[in-house]
């Protein structure tokens, strides 16, 4: 900036201009901008089959889902090798009812799984310290 003027040059504009980063690179631009308008996927919660949720049946009696969910299998990150667990897909508003279902006498319970290639939290129904264990 010039000493007698607070008044910024254009090419001190020019120089400040080019010191800024770039945050996106022009690949990024043009597949953000070949994405827009297209389906987000559907955010889902992995439901371990374990103790109060063990079948896909029940999993599907506490979701209000009209059909059971599918059942695959993954392997605990903290696990030892050849630990798997067996789990169900829900959607937000299956995983907020069987939340919502757990809550008064249950506790969710996070175990972290490789899904997808992706590290995530997968989700366990236990009876709260105390609490005997029923049936759903």
């Amino acid at each position: 900036m010039s000493s007698d003027s607070t008044r910024l040059s254009d090419e001190e504009i020019r120089i400040l201009k080019e010191q800024k980063p770039v945050r996106w690179s022009k690949e990024v631009w043009e597949a953000a901008w070949m994405a827009r308008g297209q389906p987000k996927p559907i955010r889902t919660h992995p439901i371990v089959l374990a103790g109060l949720l063990k079948t896909a049946g029940n999993i599907q009696a506490v979701a209000g889902l009209s059909i059971p969910p599918s059942i695959e299998q993954t392997t605990p990150i903290s696990a030892e090798s050849g630990t798997e667990v067996h789990f169900c897909r829900v959607g937000d508003s299956g995983f907020h009812k069987i939340a919502q279902w757990a809550k008064n006498q249950h506790q969710l319970k996070s175990i972290s799984v490789l899904l997808d290639g992706k590290r995530r939290s997968a989700w366990m129904i236990v009876p709260r310290e105390g609490m005997a264990v029923e049936n759903c």
